[in-house]
């Protein structure tokens, strides 16, 4: 027959001991998923909060991209304008008209020498009233005139002006470095 008188060893179901051992075990375990469940938590709400911040980034980046792209494209309609109106203008066509494909022509030496000092003046107040640099060249591409001092034109500035000229039309170059900063090129045909 079997014994059902509990033993010494046998620990009771009211032991102070086992108890706090099942609890503080189950307390552990209940502490550790809650951490868990926290950094879970945490880790949701920063990359919602990242998406957010990344969201609002790309906007303000589109529309400050919107607003240099508008300032640029007035800029650049502004300069082409001061090139249309400097073209345009009656000194500068009388002044160009000497102008031939090999530089000066022989026949006008004497009139363009005349000129030069008042076309050199006027180059300047309209370069200094507009912030921007002002040139005229031959048709080859070679300044003749010019509001500030620069080396010759590169090969691409020589291919824009005489693209320019080809087509009778105006020509923007690509924008291009300077020890000052960024320049484009606007040519004109007069």
């Amino acid at each position: 027959m079997p014994d059902f008188t509990p033993h010494a060893t046998a620990p009771t179901v009211l032991d102070p001991k086992v108890f706090f051992r099942r609890f503080s075990l189950l307390a552990g375990a209940g502490a550790l998923l809650l951490v868990a469940l926290l950094g879970l938590l945490a880790v949701v709400a920063i990359t919602h909060k990242k998406a957010e911040v990344v969201a609002q980034v790309e906007q303000r980046q589109q529309l400050l991209a919107g607003a240099y792209a508008a300032s640029v494209q007035a800029w650049l309609g502004r300069a082409t304008q001061v090139a249309d109106d400097f073209a345009a203008a009656e000194a500068t066509r009388a002044f160009a008209s000497g102008l031939t494909s090999s530089g000066v022509a022989v026949k006008n030496f004497r009139q363009l020498f005349d000129q030069l000092g008042a076309m050199q003046q006027m180059i300047n107040g309209v370069a200094t009233y507009n912030q921007m640099a002002l040139a005229i060249t031959d048709p080859m591409g070679l300044p003749v005139l010019s509001s500030q001092t620069e080396p010759s034109p590169s090969a691409s500035q020589q291919a824009a002006a005489q693209a320019a000229m080809a087509q009778q039309t105006t020509v923007v170059a690509p924008a291009r470095q300077t020890p000052t900063g960024l320049v484009v090129d606007v040519y004109k045909p007069i």
